[in-house]
């Protein structure tokens, strides 16, 4: 008798688990950000360029962990208007720090809509191609293009129907987005890298194909590189030539294996 109540009672209650429970998702986001709160008590008056990361970092975590560290330590003061491109399925990590920002004016621009209230992180979201969309000139400070380059140009059919499928499209991103930026503005790019991948829906970058970006924007901006790594011991600062071979997945640490970062201060005119 009291098996069968309790049978009956899982039944009923078991669909009704996961409102009451924090998905793994949630659970990875609050790991994420507590190691970026760590960070952050060693980088707090740090250049981006000169970043430390703290023994053991994000250990079994993905880019994230990095990503949002880098993109806090560029915001370098108040009343900034920042453009955060790719924003639409944001981690709850990213929206943590960028609420916790000093006053800043953040849009986010995607071909999705977002999967949250925007509203409660960004003062606006536009819902376009950053390839082509038409903001005006040198309009925005600073431009966040993390874990989104790889992705643009690709088969964005988890994301949305709206979208193209083009060879080019990374270096008309940049192209679009060194106008949209103010002379001296900053633009900071994040991508999955070692060896290279095409996987249809993202690339994982190597050293020829990142550089044959670069090359698109001399002339236009100056660019320092960083590369980090995750390993047994964390994520590390490398060097590119120690990640020649190193594949997207390798790692297993539900993301990628390694990134390269690029920092783009457009040329005054």
């Amino acid at each position: 008798m009291k098996l069968n109540i309790l049978i009956e009672f899982k039944k009923a209650v078991y669909p009704y688990i996961k409102y009451f429970l924090p998905d793994a998702s949630a659970i990875l986001s609050r790991r994420i950000f507590r190691e970026y709160l760590r960070a952050m008590r060693i980088n707090r008056r740090s250049d981006l360029r000169s970043v430390v990361l703290p023994a053991n970092y994000g250990i079994g975590m993905p880019e994230r962990v990095v990503e949002i560290l880098l993109a806090r330590l560029s915001i370098s003061g108040p009343r900034l208007k920042v453009l955060d491109v790719g924003h639409a399925n944001a981690m709850k990590c990213h929206l943590k720090m960028i609420r916790d920002l000093p006053r800043t004016d953040m849009t986010g621009i995607d071909i999705a809509m977002p999967c949250f209230n925007f509203s409660k992180y960004y003062n606006n979201s536009l819902q376009d191609d950053v390839m082509s969309c038409a903001l005006p000139d040198n309009s925005f400070d600073l431009i966040w293009i993390i874990s989104t380059l790889e992705h643009i140009g690709m088969d964005n059919s988890g994301y949305s129907n709206y979208f193209m499928i083009e060879s080019g499209a990374a270096v008309r991103v940049l192209q679009n987005m060194l106008r949209v930026v103010v002379p001296k503005g900053n633009i900071l790019i994040t991508v999955p890298y070692g060896e290279y991948k095409d996987f249809g829906w993202q690339i994982n970058y190597d050293y020829e194909r990142l550089q044959a970006l670069v090359r698109t924007v001399n002339g236009l901006a100056d660019v320092d590189q960083m590369y980090f790594a995750h390993t047994l011991s964390g994520w590390n600062r490398t060097d590119p030539d120690t990640l020649e071979h190193v594949k997207y997945y390798d790692e297993e640490n539900k993301g990628a294996a390694a990134i390269a970062v690029l920092w783009l201060t457009k040329t005054a005119k």
